[in-house]
């Protein structure tokens, strides 16, 4: 082929197309995101609503199923999962694979809306959110004080920290674990109620008629207009203690009379200890289409600013932060390619045998690799693990076409051409060649990125990736190389006492390969009988060797997950994990820990311990977990568990193994079935940890309530569920 000739003719030429690679992907690689894996979008939209004392039952029937049976009509739903428990229900939708965040939740809470009427007047509105479905946060960021209380830390992290952290791009959610907001209690006395014949309803229609945001508008003068405002709030607890609640024959009855008013938590539902000391943990959250790394650089940046402007009674640390594994893994990965490029350095010059010959095949390689870049760009990739990877293996395949050029002109040149002619006539020989082998490398990698589901969406980049180095190395075999080729060789040159001994080396290598395999072709039969064992035995070890999605990587963290009875509060979990915290202590590898009390589940209790950096601890991550896992196995009252993070984070969402059982029967008899698979599960030795969604053992008190008696004395339903309501929560 002559086309190649103009880029020898013409040395300006073939250097101007090799700049314009070179800027391109330069230009490509500074604008590309960098991320731990290609861009997965697993969304997950959950449906949360709270009706306060209201017992499972309740929820199942008169607000999740309605909510599922609304929810269930969404588009691109994989599968939906929902949870009724005492006073909340949790509805969990996952989207299949890349459906468009936005797009899912919009349809989602439309679908909530069309059922809200149906839902009862009690419960709070249905709370919809969106997340990416990993079992951890980005970043777990710990707020303790030795003089405030974790209300008192939250009321401030609520009011001035959280707006900022949420002015960071990417920021889905902040949770705040450990305490919660304010608010001003009001304990019913029953006995004094009835003193003054007051029921539950009438103190409940005073004070939402005393809750009102009063707009009393403007009083327009002759020249000027007054703004007119009414303080109707109550700003501490005497002042709703004073609150008339009733008149009674002359007499003023107060609140404080009939009843005892606090400010406190709202709800004691969780806490969380930081390093074992009460503490306020804010986990910061990602969109599913935000990247972590800038989430998690950006909040970096921004942690001294909230710091110097904090109280100094609050000290702020990071317990957690998922992107210092990442980047540890990108820099080994890019620490690999520049190893690996001067591995295929040395071995080329080794076998070429010439320091002149050797520049010609080895700038291909960074040409190569920054060409690409130009390539990921178009097709919108990201600088992953996945395209680094393929940037690894590229290097050993973009020298290829180099060389064969290399050697066809150097052979040429031998014959007695001189290095241009050589070039000339080389380079027309091996063109199609050339042109070949590199479409036939590019078909053998594109067709992965045809693949569907998560290993499509790992493996697409990593493929078009390396297709796109070969074929860019294709291009500059055929521009720069020849060119190179005709002024670098030189004709008749005396070879050197470094390539002499090369060639003979190689020769001797040839000649001993050449006796070594004519012997073994004298032996047939046994070469024969050889590869056919090999054959028969390759469906037998490939049933032995183990196989996962991603291999297991220290990502400098272990979690624990304890679960307790169903009914301990949590006292009983924050008293048995305190256990937990004093061993996590006792590990020389663990930096920071924090402990959830009451998540995800409220009898159960969720850990993240930081391990020390790698270069600073011995033991690996696996051998903590197992050493964690042997020590807090026989804690009393709760079955404690050690993990590792999952290796693709949104990929899955739980336990690795889950097993759903149906019936059309009623949950006793569904709880009876579960309840034998589980012990069948608890018999095996190779699952570490078990569990069952599925629960019976709390205890219940059933009250049948006399509808006519109660009609005769007028006392109502309400009255009563009221009454009953604040009884029970007073009690200890």
């Amino acid at each position: 082929m002559k086309f190649t000739d103009i880029f020898i003719k013409r040395p300006v030429l073939a250097i101007s197309i090799s700049f314009l690679i070179a800027l391109l992907g330069l230009q490509s690689m500074f604008k590309m995101q960098v991320r731990e894996y290609p861009d997965m979008t697993n969304t997950v939209v959950t449906i949360s609503t709270g009706y306060y004392g209201a017992s499972a039952d309740l929820i199942q029937g008169f607000i999740t199923t309605p909510l599922e049976q609304a929810v269930a009509q969404a588009d691109n739903i994989d599968f939906m999962t929902s949870e009724s428990v005492l006073g909340k229900s949790t509805i969990t939708a996952y989207m299949k694979l890349n459906t468009d965040p936005n797009a899912a939740l919009a349809d989602i809470l439309a679908k909530v809306n069309s059922v809200r009427a149906q839902l009862p007047s009690e419960s709070e509105d249905p709370s919809v959110s969106m997340s990416t479905g990993s079992t951890t946060a980005v970043m777990y960021i710990g707020f303790t004080s030795k003089d405030l209380d974790s209300s008192q830390i939250t009321d401030y992290l609520e009011r001035v920290t959280k707006p900022q952290l949420f002015t960071v791009n990417g920021v889905a959610s902040i949770d705040l674990y450990g305490g919660l907001k304010y608010a001003l209690r009001v304990w019913l006395d029953p006995a004094k109620m009835a003193a003054f014949n007051l029921t539950a309803t009438d103190v409940m229609g005073v004070l939402n008629a005393n809750n009102f945001q009063s707009a009393t508008g403007q009083a327009v003068g002759t020249y000027m207009v007054y703004n007119g405002a009414a303080d109707t709030q109550v700003s501490s607890t005497e002042e709703l203690k004073r609150l008339v609640v009733a008149t009674q024959e002359g007499q003023v009855i107060r609140l404080g009379d009939i009843a005892s008013v606090s400010l406190e938590k709202s709800h004691d539902v969780y806490r969380a200890t930081a390093n074992g000391s009460e503490a306020v943990v804010a986990a910061i959250n990602a969109a599913p289409t935000a990247n972590p790394i800038n989430i998690a650089a950006d909040i970096l940046a921004k942690l001294p600013e909230l710091e110097s402007n904090m109280p100094e009674n609050i000290t702020m640390k990071v317990m957690y932060d998922s992107t210092v594994a990442i980047n540890e893994s990108i820099h080994e990965v890019v620490k690999t390619i520049i190893e690996a490029a001067l591995i295929v350095l040395v071995v080329i010059t080794l076998f070429l045998g010439s320091f002149r010959a050797v520049l010609i095949p080895i700038i291909t390689i960074p040409l190569s690799l920054i060409g690409v870049a130009m390539m990921m760009e178009l097709f919108g990739f990201s600088l992953n693990l996945m395209t680094l990877l393929a940037m690894v293996l590229a290097i050993g395949l973009v020298v290829d076409d180099a060389i064969v050029v290399l050697e066809n002109v150097d052979r040429h040149i031998k014959l007695g051409e001189s290095p241009f002619r050589a070039a000339i006539i080389g380079t027309r020989e091996i063109a199609v060649p050339v042109i070949s082998m590199t479409l036939t490398l590019a078909a053998v990698y594109a067709p992965i990125a045809l693949m569907g589901g998560i290993t499509g969406s790992l493996f697409k980049e990593f493929a078009l990736t390396l297709a796109g180095a070969v074929f860019v190395s294709g291009i500059i075999a055929l521009t720069l190389s020849p060119m190179m080729c005709s002024k670098m060789l030189k004709a008749n040159e005396k070879p050197s006492k470094f390539e002499s001994k090369v060639h003979h080396f190689l020769d001797g290598m040839t000649e001993r390969y050449a006796k070594m395999l004519g012997t073994i072709m004298s032996m047939r039969p046994v070469v024969i009988t050889f590869a056919v064992i090999i054959f028969l035995s390759l469906p037998m070890l490939f049933k032995l060797i183990p196989s996962e999605l991603a291999p297991a990587e220290d990502k400098g963290v272990l979690v624990m997950m304890g679960t307790a009875p169903s009914t301990a509060n949590l006292d009983y979990i924050e008293n048995t994990m305190d256990e937990v915290n004093k061993k996590l202590a006792e590990q020389p590898e663990v930096a920071f820990s924090q402990v959830f009390s009451g998540v995800p589940k409220s009898n159960q209790a969720f850990g993240i311990a930081s391990l020390v950096p790698w270069s600073e601890r011995e033991a690996s991550q696996a051998e903590v977990v197992a050493r964690m896992a042997e020590e807090v196995k026989d804690i009393p009252g709760m079955a404690v568990t050690t993990f590792q993070m999952p290796e693709l984070p949104g990929a899955s969402s739980g336990l690795p193994i889950q097993f759903v059982i149906t019936t059309p029967n009623n949950f006793e008899s569904l709880f009876q079935v579960a309840s034998d698979v589980l012990a069948e599960v608890k018999s095996n030795p190779q699952f570490v940890y078990s569990d069952m969604d599925l629960n019976f053992d709390s205890a219940t008190m059933k009250i049948n309530i006399d509808k006519d008696k109660a009609g005769a004395y007028g006392v109502t339903m309400q009255d009563i569920g009221i009454t009953l309501g604040t009884m029970m929560q007073t009690v200890t």
